[in-house]
């Protein structure tokens, strides 16, 4: 991210008090554009292709924007989808990319306000990688 992120952690409890699901997420807003950054793990077995679309759709209903272009492909082997939408007064772009590995899933999303995506977005998914803790 081109600056210092804000970090917010949530976790879902399960019915026996254990947590369920844990998500991170950093989050930065410039002049330029907003970019967030989030890890979700999951306690229990989850379905790869549902997880892709359904963090696409949940986003984009968060933000009230709709698909304009995706594509199923592999980020360092595990099972990825990228996509762009848009509001619908065409005010704001996105960009996202959801990586599911095992029980987790990885989302990098950036807004901006033009069509077309800025340098710094693209340089900022570029430098997204997977590391192994």
């Amino acid at each position: 991210m081109p600056g210092k992120p804000e970090y917010k952690v949530s976790e879902t409890p399960a019915k026996d008090g254990s947590v369920s699901v844990h998500t991170d997420m950093y989050l930065l807003n410039t002049d330029q554009a907003f970019y967030l950054a989030g890890a979700t793990s999951y306690h229990v077995n989850i379905n790869t292709e549902l997880e892709l679309t359904k963090d696409r759709d949940n986003f984009d209903k968060a933000v009230g924007a709709e698909v304009t272009s995706q594509q199923r492909l592999k980020f360092q082997d595990h099972p990825a989808l990228e996509f762009k939408s848009a509001d619908a007064q065409d005010k704001f772009y996105f960009s996202g990319l959801v990586v599911v590995v095992g029980n987790n899933s990885y989302m990098v999303v950036a807004r901006y306000h033009t069509p077309d995506e800025p340098a710094d977005v693209s340089r900022y998914f570029q430098s997204f990688k997977l590391i192994s803790p």
